[in-house]
């Protein structure tokens, strides 16, 4: 399914250059140049799906996050998960690095944002997160967060009203035999440019 999406013009992410932004009707929407294969809006509108803009834009955006291996795997309005491998990303006694843990699961409130507001008016940041480490990761890792219907409405709402909005965020990530290894509960902000 093809979804309507928003970015900065001049944003580039996975080789693409966003140049037309909008959100919401069938006549707003991003026009991604060189977007070849891509779902496409209408015939002459290609719009990738969330998780590949979040992948292109950590390459840029947060390049530590790319190094270690981050990948959003799924990406949609109100939902985001990621992971990151095990290997590269290693302590002193075998385990998972817990900021790699910290990482993996801090990226959802940005990837969130991503396909769930109007990026040409606001950003996300985080506020605050604490991690709270529960097992120790062996394995690769996956991170999931939701952010229910109501909570973006009130949200959107706030933000369009006061330039801005706190919402909490509350993200498990696992190993890959789905045991909790870490549990992160992050405050973030939707605030709008030049706030």
């Amino acid at each position: 399914m093809c979804e309507t999406i928003s970015a900065a013009p001049g944003l580039r992410a996975h080789g693409l250059r966003f140049d037309a932004i909008g959100r919401g009707g069938s006549n707003e929407v991003l026009v991604a140049s060189g977007a070849k294969g891509w779902c496409g809006m209408s015939d002459e509108v290609q719009t990738p799906p969330f998780a590949e803009i979040v992948n292109g834009a950590l390459e840029f955006t947060i390049p530590v996050a790319h190094r270690m291996g981050v990948t959003a795997v799924e990406v949609r309005p109100g939902f985001a998960a990621t992971t990151v491998p095990i290997e590269g990303n290693g302590n002193h006694f075998g385990t998972m690095y817990a900021g790699v843990l910290f990482t993996v699961a801090e990226i959802l409130g940005g990837a969130i944002a991503i396909a769930t507001f109007d990026n040409s008016a606001f950003y996300p940041l985080v506020k605050d997160l604490h991690v709270f480490f529960r097992k120790a990761a062996k394995t690769d890792v996956r991170a999931e967060a939701t952010l229910p219907a109501d909570e973006i409405a009130r949200i959107t709402k706030e933000a369009a009203a006061k330039g801005k909005s706190d919402f909490t965020l509350r993200a498990a990530v696992t190993d890959a035999d789905g045991v909790l290894v870490a549990e992160t509960e992050g405050l973030y902000q939707l605030r709008a440019h030049g706030k």
